[in-house]
């Protein structure tokens, strides 16, 4: 415990709801200034997949509808299949707060630790990115859609929601 009262402490957390119950994660963000949490993803290559199973090389795994990667038919974690953008949506869900307010850990946040100014983007003409929320009938956000521009064309786009079983409460 003696680790968590140290000074200039950085915490790392991956937003899944496995490695950190969803109480500690609510919990360490009240207990600490936000400008000491950074989120990360403990992603694999199956990331960019869906449910199912695949091979990392000779290396059967399965992607549960949870993104946990398993080994086929077991309980047995072989990695992770969370995404970045699917990482902000489930703090914002554990934080109870909107995902615009935890972007910052996943970007601005580690990014000034390594002296990297992100507070800025470096945006300019054609070049831009737009990130729609969706929302539930009861107003909680649901999902997200993000497009990356340059030269005012889209290079890259990515959609993403909520898991069934996960709500803002």
């Amino acid at each position: 415990w003696s680790v968590l009262d140290q000074p200039g402490l950085r915490i790392g957390l991956i937003p899944d709801g496995s490695h950190v119950s969803p109480a500690l994660f609510r919990l360490i963000r009240k207990a600490y200034d936000p400008d000491c949490i950074y989120l990360t993803t403990d992603a694999m290559a199956a990331a960019a997949t869906g449910p199912g199973n695949f091979y990392l090389g000779e290396l059967e795994v399965e992607v549960g509808e949870d993104q946990v990667v398993r080994m086929p038919g077991t309980r047995q974690f072989a990695g992770s299949a969370l995404r970045p953008m699917d990482g902000i949506l489930r703090a914002a869900a554990m934080w109870r707060v909107h995902p615009m307010q935890v972007w910052p850990h996943v970007t601005s946040v580690p990014g000034r630790w390594l002296g990297v100014e992100t507070e800025q983007p470096v945006v300019n003409a054609g070049n831009y990115c737009e990130a729609y929320f969706e929302q539930g009938l009861d107003g909680h956000i649901t999902g997200m859609d993000v497009s990356v521009y340059r030269n005012h064309r889209e290079i890259n786009s990515l959609k993403t929601s909520l898991p069934k079983n996960w709500q803002f409460n």
